[in-house]
C-alpha cells in the first residue's frame, strides 16, 4: 500500500485484472499516465492515487494482474483415470495451483500485493 498511513487499510485498494495488459491500461486510465510501477512483467504492480467511491475518499490504488487461471480443480485419487466415468460424479475434488501460476509465483504475488489493502 502506498498510502501516507499504511496502517489505514480502508485507504488501500487492490485491483486485480485478468491479464497484464488490462492492469496496465487500467492504471493508465485512472492516473492519466502518472502512475508508478514495481516488479517485472508479467507480474507488475502499478501504483496511483484516485478517488474510490466505496471508501468515499481518495485512496492508494494498486493495480496488478494474474496470468491465466490461478487455480484448477482435480479429482482426488485420480477418479478420472480409473475408467469409470460415472465415478467422477461422486468423487471429491481438490483445488490446485495451475502450473503457470506455480512457476511464476502468482499466488505469492497476490498475497504480497494484498497486504495492507482493505478493498479488493
Amino acid at each position: 500500500c502506498m498510502s501516507p498511513d499504511p496502517s489505514d487499510a480502508d485507504s488501500c485498494v487492490l485491483f486485480v485484472a485478468e491479464k497484464p495488459s488490462v492492469s496496465r491500461a487500467l492504471a493508465e486510465l485512472l492516473s492519466h499516465g502518472r502512475h508508478g510501477s514495481r516488479g517485472a512483467r508479467p507480474l507488475e504492480t502499478h501504483f496511483l492515487f484516485h478517488w474510490f467511491q466505496p471508501a468515499r475518499r481518495r485512496c492508494s490504488i494498486s493495480v496488478t494482474s494474474v496470468v491465466g487461471h490461478v487455480f484448477g480443480l482435480d479429482f482426488e485419487g485420480g477418479a478420472e483415470r480409473r475408467g469409470d466415468i460415472a465415478s467422477i460424479f461422486d468423487a471429491k475434488t481438490k483445488k490446485v495451483v495451475e502450473e503457470t501460476s506455480e512457476r511464476l509465483g502468482v499466488v505469492q504475488h497476490l498475497q504480497r500485493a494484498a497486504k495492507g489493502c482493505g478493498w479488493l
